[in-house]
């Protein structure tokens, strides 16, 4: 069969691939301008984005990728960032806890989601049940240290190096741990997950308990493959605190960076497959809702997992799933076009990282 070729001498099938890419190419960068956009009209120091250290940790995120580090703004963040702790009258720091929480009483939230959730499921038993949680400020100074460890990666000071330390000091303490891995709590898989994608950013070669820190860190990547659920995805744990698309997705999101998932394909083959069937699809990967706090919640949640599945679509499933990232480009259109044209929608949030959140995983996923 002879292979029709136009006047440039480029076979047909070639020109259809290349106009296909380029067009994908030309969608990304006018994403990337009105993320810029809506950035440029609020500002990395936006003044509900830069409240919590959950946001800061995403506007620190931006300002990665999109090349803001030299602007005055980002710096701001970094120093607000500082408010999670309070200098030590004997010498270093000590964690500032009325700057821990991102609302009010959420750790009491949570462990109502985790109650109601074991009400209505009995998966949780024995030591994994809510009721047996006697520990529950250790989960989010847990999160919150994981957050920050990240967020003093960003520049090379006395200052955040110190906080580093001792984030990462209360992170490997034994009693913060899991015995069976990752971090307390065993239940709450994306608490793990979001700790270990900080640490990737972590130099913690100078360490003295470098070999400890590298040990907990495989042992914790580990845990995440044994608590993958019926080879399809991770439970949160928190109910409808956190979804399961939430909690998958930032699984999936530390087992790449830590290139975990090649060791494990056979696993994440089937995650993936299950993630991309057409009934999971018509679940999350919908159109887009801002209308209230519940919804954007579960927007946010598709947002995250579309942005690590695009991302390791691109990376290993490339030829076999090659229309799921033209699927997810068409979602954070929406998604985008949604928070450009109503600017009210950007105030139908729950935390105050929700938009920053929404933006960063947006922006990685279409630089990848």
């Amino acid at each position: 069969m002879t292979e029709h070729r136009n006047i440039l001498g480029v076979s047909a099938h070639t020109t259809k691939n290349n106009v296909r890419g380029n067009f994908s190419k030309q969608k990304n960068e006018e994403l990337l301008l009105h993320i810029k956009s809506i950035i440029a009209e609020h500002t990395l120091k936006d003044k509900e984005w830069i409240k919590a250290i959950s946001s800061q940790y995403f506007l620190i995120g931006i300002a990665k990728v999109l090349d803001y580090c030299d602007q005055d703004d980002y710096k701001q963040v970094l120093e607000a960032s500082l408010s999670s702790f309070k200098l030590r009258y004997d010498g270093g720091y000590r964690i500032d806890e009325k700057n821990i929480l991102i609302i009010p009483e959420e750790n009491k939230k949570l462990i109502k989601c985790m109650q109601k959730e074991d009400s209505e499921d009995d998966y949780y038993k024995g030591r994994l049940g809510a009721d047996l949680i006697d520990r529950p400020d250790v989960l989010y100074q847990n999160y919150h240290y994981g957050l920050m460890i990240k967020i003093c990666s960003a520049e090379d000071t006395d200052n955040l190096r110190a906080i580093q330390k001792i984030s990462m000091d209360e992170l490997f303490k034994r009693e913060v741990l899991d015995e069976y891995g990752g971090w307390y709590h065993y239940r709450l898989s994306w608490i793990t997950a979001r700790i270990l994608i900080s640490l990737k950013d972590v130099k913690y070669d100078s360490y003295s308990n470098k070999d400890i820190i590298k040990k907990t860190i495989d042992k914790a990547l580990d845990s995440l493959i044994e608590r993958i659920f019926d080879n399809k995805y991770w439970r949160s744990g928190a109910g409808e605190w956190v979804s399961k698309w939430e909690s998958t997705a930032l699984c999936l999101e530390a087992l790449m960076l830590h290139d975990y998932i090649k060791k494990n394909k056979t696993k994440i083959d089937d995650v993936v497959k299950y993630l991309v069937d057409a009934n999971s699809l018509s679940e999350w990967l919908k159109e887009p809702i801002f209308d209230n706090e519940t919804q954007t919640n579960n927007t946010l949640a598709s947002i995250v997992l579309a942005s690590n599945l695009y991302i390791i679509i691109k990376k290993y499933y490339k030829n076999q799933y090659a229309n799921i990232i033209e699927k997810i480009t068409i979602f954070f259109e929406q998604c985008i076009s949604i928070l450009l044209k109503d600017k009210s929608k950007r105030n139908n949030f729950r935390q105050h990282c929700t938009i920053p959140e929404i933006l960063y995983y947006i922006s990685v996923a279409i630089k990848s």
